[in-house]
């Protein structure tokens, strides 16, 4: 069943209100994140469900009154009279009883936003995904509940009704936001089981095709994401008849690493891209043969039997997620469609195959697009400059050079049984002066931001910093970049003779 509800934030004027589709077997987890993306907020705060029923059923004291049961996620509640429900466990069907029926949304007691939710009609079928289909006045930002309604926050025109074009493209955004995290927020019943059952069957399709004897591995295709603003690069592999399927690179990220492999500096260790092959039963492991099982599907012969795997810069190669599992089978799909026409495209351009979005679902053109890569913008951490002024003012200058490499350690790590292995970040720091390894750190791939404040650190542990740092490497780089133009240590770049032979001994490059 697809409920839809009205959500509008209490004792506000004037009225903002988001009007959403969701599936009856939404959780309140789920719906939470949904309200999150529906008004803007950043999830930040703690928040809470109260309602006036327990699953459908009127909740009453022993003196008749109605009560609220609550609804969160438990391990936020700290001084509750009563165990709360858990919002990953309750889904949203339980707990209407019908049409009229509200449940309250506090998000933030801080600031109090108080959301009332209403049961405004139930249709039949499904839904895959929440959706946005109505809208007014433009939500208030985080932490603003001082400014609301004094005249600066009116003034500022945020209360204003959006004109149609504007709210079109607000929930145009808000909806492609939902879109891409589906998997996450719409009901795992629907569409888990099946997505699965249809890769295979779209992977059956796409060795059918052969597109290996039409396209080299160089031969990119383009595909634009109908719901996702990122382009998919499918580099087909089978022309030379050694290894046959495909590597869909995704994004920008991924187009630099794509590039890398072009032009042979790819390590393998900083792959984005989701891979096909087909490849023997004994190369499959148990986890690949039961999800082909599963699914109803079996195969058989030489290179016969399909094996995905998702690469991530800085972790080991692993299992496909059901996200992952939807973009690869767009990818077959439009790769098989360009096999028919495929063209050379000019120096400097790629084949491209691009959606325009209908009432009836995406229509494909194909076109030559420009192949470039837009460097990504990574967020950087602020660096603690007063901290780092301190440790110059109180440390020495010393006559050395420090050599610093920062690299994937090419062992993958396993923290837990189950997870998906990583390949730690190695950092070492050579004195030239001293002649020893100054410095050196082992730790988790998405621990890399801290490096810069293990740096400082161990200037104020040590009590001196450099005239001079060498690098080369772009980690190093950025690890190094921001202390050395505060602290004013001259940069060289280039081989670190004295580090790498000392790495080389212990057996690390």
């Amino acid at each position: 069943m697809i409920f839809k509800l009205k959500i509008q934030l209490s004792n506000l004027s004037p009225a903002i209100e988001r009007t959403i589709l969701v599936d009856g077997q939404t959780t309140f987890g789920q719906l939470h994140d949904v309200i999150q993306f529906a008004f803007g907020w950043e999830n930040s705060h703690i928040h809470d469900f109260k309602a006036e029923t327990e699953e459908g059923e009127n909740v009453v004291n022993l003196f008749g009154n109605k009560m609220k049961s609550i609804i969160t996620n438990p391990d936020m509640v700290f001084d509750a009279l009563t165990e709360p429900y858990n919002e990953a466990e309750e889904i949203i069907a339980d707990w209407f009883n019908g049409e009229g029926d509200e449940i309250e949304y506090l998000y933030d007691p801080g600031d109090d936003w108080l959301h009332a939710i209403k049961l405004m009609k139930v249709m039949e079928g499904r839904k895959e995904c929440p959706e946005i289909v109505e809208l007014s006045y433009f939500a208030p930002e985080e932490d603003s509940r001082s400014e609301w309604p004094e005249d600066e926050w009116m003034e500022s025109g945020r209360h204003e009704v959006p004109d149609q074009e504007t709210e079109e493209l607000l929930m145009s955004e808000k909806n492609g936001m939902m879109w891409s995290q589906r998997f996450r927020l719409g009901p795992a019943d629907l569409f888990i089981d099946n997505i699965w059952d249809n890769l295979l069957t779209e992977t059956t399709r796409f060795k059918a095709a052969a597109p290996w004897q039409m396209l080299n591995s160089d031969d990119i295709i383009a595909i634009k994401h109908p719901e996702m603003e990122k382009m998919l690069y499918c580099s087909v592999m089978g022309a030379l008849g050694e290894m046959y399927g495909m590597a869909v690179y995704q994004g920008d990220e991924g187009l630099k690493s794509l590039l890398g492999v072009l032009e042979g500096t790819e390590d393998g260790l900083n792959q984005k891209c989701l891979m096909l092959s087909f490849d023997n039963r004994n190369d499959l492991t148990n986890r690949d043969y039961r999800l082909i099982k599963d699914a109803g599907h079996t195969f058989r012969g030489k290179n016969a039997w399909p094996l995905f795997r998702s690469f991530r810069p800085g972790y080991h190669p692993w299992h496909i997620e059901p996200e992952e599992a939807a973009e690869l089978k767009l990818a077959m799909e439009q790769v098989i469609e360009v096999v028919r026409e495929y063209e050379e495209p000019p120096e400097g351009r790629v084949f491209a195959r691009i959606p325009t979005m209908t009432e009836e679902g995406a229509e494909w053109q194909s076109e030559m697009i420009d192949f470039e890569y837009k460097e990504v913008e990574k967020e950087v951490q602020p660096l603690p400059v007063e901290q780092i002024r301190q440790v110059q003012a109180a440390a020495r200058q010393m006559d050395d050079v420090l050599e610093i490499d920062v690299r994937l350690f090419p062992e993958p790590v396993q923290d837990q049984k189950g997870e998906r292995p990583h390949f730690p970040i190695l950092y070492v720091a050579f004195s030239q002066g001293m002649g020893i390894i100054a410095d050196h750190k082992m730790i988790h791939v998405e621990e890399e931001s801290d490096l810069p404040q293990m740096i400082i650190d161990h200037f104020q542990k040590t009590g001196y910093y450099p005239k001079q740092m060498n690098i080369q490497s772009e980690r190093a780089y950025n690890a190094i970049a921001g202390i050395a133009q505060t602290m004013g240590i001259e940069v060289k770049e280039g081989p670190l003779q004295n580090l790498n032979g000392v790495l080389r001994e212990m057996g690390m490059l």
